[in-house]
């Protein structure tokens, strides 16, 4: 039997050799619903940079209180994944390409370290996961689920940073992979995930021999492969929050998903 995520979290030292302990420590990270559904539409590139974030309009959608709403925006902002303006409420962030060089910058530095650190304590059970993680990231490539596959992919490398084990890396990732993505909605040429799943798949083949050395080699040089893709320019488009996350839910009730919707009006 798993043990509980929350104590997976409290002990970086336990030995990752439990399947499908990583998915289920990341999902348990990412807290409410609503939070949640924000999050991944950013991390889909369903909502854009600057979008207005109406705690009018995510109620209505989501059909919770404004209260339950603005816990999550407040998570969000506190993660430098939304701003709150005076008067203005809360919106996307927006980043200067100054400020997505930070990012990449940032990003370079932490997950060097932690993929140093998953090539010294992966289990196999863990490059298991890492390649089943993988496999979702391709089948939603080939049935032409773009915002899928771009979700999968961030969730890859959060996934190799909860192997490494080491939480206040893991955490500070875990608000860079979203900027990232907001950084790839503004400014990356093309239509094709800059994230490659051959890369991907190199990465976890160095982590399962061990091999610390090549494992930072080619995390560089995925980085770098994405920070190529990118062209500081471009302009963010409006969304419509009440449209986008009603068709969101109107999937997930067809999919029978109505106990976490009562599960969410019992919070608010």
């Amino acid at each position: 039997m798993s043990k509980p995520a929350s104590k997976l979290l409290s002990d970086p030292a336990l030995p990752a050799s439990e399947p499908g302990r990583l998915r289920a420590v990341l999902h348990e990270q990412r807290g409410e619903r609503v939070y949640t559904a924000i999050l991944d539409a950013i991390l889909e590139r369903r909502l854009q940079p600057g979008v207005r974030l109406s705690e009018e309009a995510l109620a209505e959608a989501f059909n919770v209180s404004r209260t339950l709403v603005r816990q999550a925006l407040i998570r969000l902002t506190a993660e430098g994944i939304a701003v709150a303006e005076r008067h203005r409420g809360c919106q996307v962030a927006t980043l200067s390409p100054e400020e997505a060089e930070d990012v990449f910058a940032a990003r370079r530095m932490v997950e060097l370290e932690i993929v140093r650190l998953a090539a010294r304590r992966a289990s196999r059970a863990d490059c298991d996961e890492l390649l089943a993680s993988i496999a979702e990231e391709k089948n939603a490539a080939q049935r032409g689920d773009h915002g899928t596959e771009i979700r999968l992919s961030g969730e890859f490398h959060l996934l190799i940073a909860l192997v490494a084990g080491n939480k206040p890396l893991a955490q500070f990732l875990r608000t860079l992979v979203p900027q990232t993505a907001m950084v790839i909605s503004l400014y990356e040429r093309g239509s094709v995930p800059s994230c490659s799943i051959g890369d991907h798949t190199a990465l976890v083949s160095a982590i399962a021999e061990g091999n610390s050395k090549l494992a930072e080699r080619l995390m560089a040089q995925h980085l770098d492969h994405i920070r190529a893709r990118l062209s500081f320019s471009g302009a963010s488009t409006a969304s419509d929050l009440i449209s986008l996350f009603s068709r969101d839910a109107a999937r997930e009730s067809s999919g029978g998903a109505t106990a976490s919707k009562k599960e969410i009006s019992a919070t608010s």
